[in-house]
């Protein structure tokens, strides 16, 4: 009798097969330590929210539902936001054309309006900007006739930082604002910390080793 038609007649096989494990429907469980340790308090969820292990999930999803994500960017800051003045844009989109702009060079049209290059104002280079009512103040002269040209933020596990430059219509000068949670870590920057944990803890076990 063969292996393969042994296992198929053994009982015990059967029920085996056809019992799933217990660990195949587990949801995966994410954790901020480098280490594989098990915290030694009860642990924050790396959430937005800051929803609590234990909070009920589904009053977790209600509230989540009902917050304005619109400005999450910039509540529960934890430092200063970095902000600059300057009569030319931070950001590297639209310095280009900036520069075109004062000189009186043409520059080349909205594609969601036409096409070919135009002498433009700056009213009506930035007819299509808005503003962010988040952060709608000049900081060279406190006007609030501002739009946003550049915008950019970035989530990972529940920490943030995010980039802001506006263009006062008045005074035209650029307004830069800038955050960054402390802890704040790119997913690569953490892959890199749990790594080098991972080679420094082997080094010492061998060195304890080969003592």
């Amino acid at each position: 009798m063969s292996l393969q038609r042994a296992r198929a007649d053994s009982p015990t096989w059967r029920r085996s097969r056809y019992v799933p494990s217990s660990r195949a429907f587990a949801r995966p469980r994410v954790s901020l330590a480098p280490s594989r340790a098990a915290p030694a308090t009860p642990a924050i969820d790396a959430h937005p929210l800051g929803v609590s292990a234990s909070q009920d999930p589904a009053s977790a999803k209600a509230d989540e539902e009902k917050k304005d994500w619109t400005h999450a960017y910039a509540d529960d800051l934890q430092t200063d936001i970095y902000t600059e003045v300057n009569a030319d844009p931070k950001a590297t989109v639209h310095s280009t054309e900036w520069r075109k702009i004062m000189r009186g060079d043409p520059v080349e049209i909205n594609p969601s309006v036409g096409s070919g290059l135009k002498i433009m104002t700056v009213d009506e280079w930035t007819s299509r900007w808005k503003r962010n009512d988040r952060f709608p103040e000049c900081l060279a002269c406190g006007g609030t006739a501002t739009k946003e040209h550049h915008f950019m933020q970035t989530w990972c596990r529940g920490k943030k930082q995010f980039e802001s430059e506006t263009l006062c219509m008045d005074c035209h000068m650029f307004s830069w604002r800038s955050y960054s949670d402390p802890d704040f870590m790119l997913p690569e920057e953490y892959d890199k910390v749990r790594w080098e944990k991972m080679v420094r803890d082997k080094a010492a076990a061998d060195g304890v080793a080969r003592a």
